[in-house]
Formats: C-alpha cells, structure tokens, sequence
C-alpha cells in the first residue's frame, strides 16, 4: 500500500511526500553457496518513503529534487 500528500507552492513549485510498503514474494535465491543454482523461493517486506520536488517553468521545462529512503 502506500500513501501520500501533493501541495502547490505558488505558480511553479509542487511537492510530493509518499510513504509506501509493500510485501515481496518470489524472490531470486541462490540455493546452494557453491552450485550457482536459483530459486524463485524468496519473500521479504519493502518500505519507505519518497520525497519529490518540483519547479515547472515558463517555456515548459520543468525539473525535480527528488529523495528516497528505502529498506528492505
């Protein structure tokens, strides 16, 4: 799931805020140290949060600062 916020800043700023987690299945694994075989039997958690801020200008460019935190 995840969950965020948006919020202008005059004509040209916006900022962005998402927190999200997410479960993880059917990750790749080694199997074995030394056998170089693989298994799709992996499963874990991811969470984190996003932070994005952006300046639109007049000719139509625009550019971001962008931030993420991530653990897994």
């Amino acid at each position: 799931f995840s969950i965020g916020a948006e919020r202008d800043f005059g004509d040209n700023w916006r900022l962005l805020v998402e927190s999200y987690y997410q479960d993880l299945d059917e990750l790749v694994v080694e199997e074995g140290r030394t056998s170089g075989r693989v298994a799709n039997s992996g499963s874990g958690t991811s969470h984190g949060v996003d932070l994005v801020l952006n300046r639109a200008f007049d000719n139509g460019w625009s550019a971001n600062a962008v931030y993420a935190y991530n653990k897994v």
